[in-house]
Formats: structure tokens, sequence, C-alpha cells
């Protein structure tokens, strides 16, 4: 992060108690007694938070636990997201008026209306099609309002779709359980379900939801040779948004025959390595999976750019210098890498 980021983020901080109290106190009273923000305040925190970065967003509501929460959010970028999280990072522990977040957070008020095209579009009057796919821990999602008929800008009506998930979900469990996405213009004739019904859909989802669903993938090289991938479909993102970089660690083997595969005691002590590296790495590096092809041993971590894994993996990989080991860094916020096994 540039130096004028940090010193943003620790100017934001130190501004912070000077106006907190003035904001909780407006929210607590009525709009007709004077309750709201002021211009001036608004200015103030936008200008704030635009110091630390400009297209980072900001907004106010109710909180969880406390009275009130401000979420800075990097509206989906990953990139954008390290710098919401370092903001929340040097945020002050919750305490029972204020609390924090680095995403939008879910308010489920059905009765919410959002305008486009001069049509007013009620939350509660979506209707979903929703498919859970297990394996992935995700939900597909078909989304109609009779009024997406009539709409002069299709992306109107994804746009209008997202910001009811955000308001239903929040932001982060959007795309944590978010699948696919049809917007549909004609209402569907398999059976839906209705706004509040997919919150209460997800949140079954969530609940048994553990991150790790792990597949066997079969495929062929280029050269015809076979590929196997161990590969875990349900690791999310956003589960993990400080480790922005992606390690590819090869470690090549002498092939069995001319398949280019390991002989199984090859493998069992491939699989050592393999454990003594995450082992190592800790809860410091998310491990997307492997792929057995050509005569060599490929593992896909995800790890946090400028931390400590750099110097935990080159000990590992002096550990075991009798291994044919290379390691490659790629800055990679958004995990293009995930897409490799789609």
């Amino acid at each position: 992060m540039k130096k004028k980021k940090r010193d943003a983020i620790a100017e934001f901080w130190a501004w912070w108690p000077s106006v907190e109290k003035a904001i909780a106190a407006g929210f607590s009273k009525k709009k007709s007694d004077g309750g709201g923000l002021s211009p001036e305040l608004v200015r103030d925190v936008s200008s704030h938070v635009a110091a630390i970065h400009e297209e980072l967003q900001w907004e106010f509501g109710p909180g969880r636990e406390a009275d009130h929460h401000l979420a800075v959010t990097a509206h989906g970028d990953p990139e954008l997201r390290v710098v919401a999280e370092r903001w929340l990072h040097h945020a002050p522990k919750s305490s029972a008026r204020w609390e924090f977040h680095a995403s939008r957070q879910a308010n489920p008020r059905p009765s919410l209306v959002m305008e486009m095209d001069d049509k007013r579009v009620p939350f509660d009057e979506l209707l979903f099609v929703a498919n859970v796919d297990d394996q992935r821990e995700r939900v597909d999602l078909v989304a109609y309002h009779p009024a997406f008929a009539k709409t002069k800008k299709p992306k109107t009506n994804i746009n209008v779709v997202f910001v009811a998930l955000d308001n239903l979900l929040g932001e982060d469990d959007v795309e944590r359980f978010l699948g696919s996405l049809e917007v549909v213009k004609k209402k569907p004739r398999e059976p839906s379900i209705s706004y509040l019904e997919l919150k209460k859909l997800v949140a079954k989802l969530a609940k048994k939801a553990t991150g790790e669903k792990w597949a066997l993938l079969e495929g062929t090289t280029k050269s015809g040779k076979p590929l196997f991938g161990l590969i875990n479909q349900a690791l999310k993102r956003i589960d993990h948004p400080l480790l922005d970089s992606h390690v590819t660690i090869t470690i090549r083997f002498d092939a069995l025959d001319e398949r280019g595969l390991p002989s199984p005691e090859d493998n069992k002590r491939l699989e050592a390595v393999e454990e003594d590296l995450l082992d190592s790495l800790g809860d410091g590096a998310a491990n997307l999976g492997h792929e057995t092809l050509e005569g060599r041993r490929v593992i896909h971590l995800h790890v946090m750019e400028g931390g400590p894994a750099a110097e935990l993996l080159a000990s590992w990989q002096k550990r075991h210098r009798t291994w044919r080991i290379e390691i490659e860094h790629e800055h990679d916020p958004a995990w293009s890498a995930l897409h490799r096994f789609d």
C-alpha cells in the first residue's frame, strides 16, 4: 500500500472521534426534528474516505450488535477490498454505539422500492427460481419482476437485482453464495420463491456450508496425456480477502511410465511434502488444489502479498531440497486462478 493511503487511514481514525457522537445523535432524531446528516458532515465523511481511495464508497446503517454501523466498501473490486480491510483493521473496537465493516451489510426491508426508468420495483415483488449447487455451496438464480419487460436499458434490470440482493443478504454473502444470475422479462414457468424466502434459503445454505468440497477432475494435456486435478470447489475468495497473491508450486518427479504419472510410492511422498507445505503456511494460505500431469505435481495457493508466506515457502523448499521444486508468485486479488478449474 502506498504511504499516502496508510496516512489517510490513520487520519480517518484520528478524525472519527470528533464526529461520531454528532453522527449518532443525528440518526437518533426524526428528520422533522433535524435528524440525519448535515450536508457538511456528508462532505466531511466523503472527503476522508476519498483520501484513502477515491473509488471507495461508504454508508451508515443499523448495526448487528451496536446501534449503528459504518461500512466502507470496495463495491466488489477485489484489489480495492484489500484497502477497505486495512481501513477496518485500524478501526476502534465496536461499542454500544458503533461497529465497522468493510462491505455493505444486509438490511432486509421488503418494503423498499427502487425507481428505474420512471417505474417502481418493490423488492418484495421480486420472484426467484433458485437452484442450489451443493458441491460449490452456491445458489443459481433466475430473477423476475413485471417491470423488467418495460425497461429501456437491459443493464438496469440486473443492477436493480444486485441492489436488492445486497439489501437482502449483504454484499459479502452475495459474493459468497450467489452462483449464476439470469434476469428475465417473462415470468418463469418453474416454481419460484419470494424475496424473503430467498433469504431463508441462503441462510439454510450458509448454516451447512463448509467452504471445503473436494472434487477429483480428469482431463488431458495438449499432448494427449492424462491430467488429474484435486480441487476445492467450495473455496471462496471473499473468505480470504487479504490473500491477494497466487502461488504456483511445481514439484517434478520421475514418471512411472509414458503417461507422466507418479508411482504409488512417489505419490505418497508427494502427499507428505504437500502436507508439510500446508502445515507450514497454516491460515496464511488458501489451498485451491493441485494438478498432476506429465511428470509434475502443481499446487495452487493464495497467500498475502508481502506477508510471511515467502519466507515460510523458502524454508519449506530448503527442507525438501532433494525434490526439484519451482515457486512462482503472481499478483491475483481477483483469484482468476480459480477459473482454470471451471
